[in-house]
């Protein structure tokens, strides 16, 4: 992963919740006594993501992961980003196999979002 030192977390740009949340969905996993607590805001346009952004109360590599996904599904079909895998983040950012279960639940946040499920979204861990 980049050096933790050099400010790669200052090249977020998909972390923190909107301004103005009006328009957004939300969902959120976890909490702080389980080491990761997330709030996934996906605003949608037409059934295409128009933003997505992530609150993230973990370890620096779930910032890194929410960050990735977001920037991934912004422009896509709902339905698109629905097969998001978020695996796929620790193979692009390097992250070790041990970030996987925060990946898992970063992605779970995201899809209960989209509201995958009641729009048939399908996907594979």
């Amino acid at each position: 992963m980049a050096d933790r030192e050099g400010g790669w977390w200052s090249r977020l740009s998909h972390v923190g919740g909107p301004v103005d949340a009006s328009g957004y969905r939300v969902a959120e996993i976890g909490g702080l006594s389980d080491g990761l607590w997330v709030v996934a805001w996906v605003q949608i346009n037409d059934e295409v993501i128009a933003d997505a952004r992530f609150e993230v109360y973990g370890a620096l590599e779930a910032l890194a992961i929410a960050d990735w996904l977001a920037a991934r599904i912004i422009g896509h079909a709902r339905q698109a980003a629905c097969r998001i895998n978020a695996r796929d983040a620790l193979d692009a950012l390097g992250l070790p196999a041990e970030a996987g279960g925060d990946a898992l639940r970063i992605e779970d946040a995201l899809r209960l979002a989209l509201s995958c499920d009641a729009i048939g979204g399908s996907y594979e861990h």
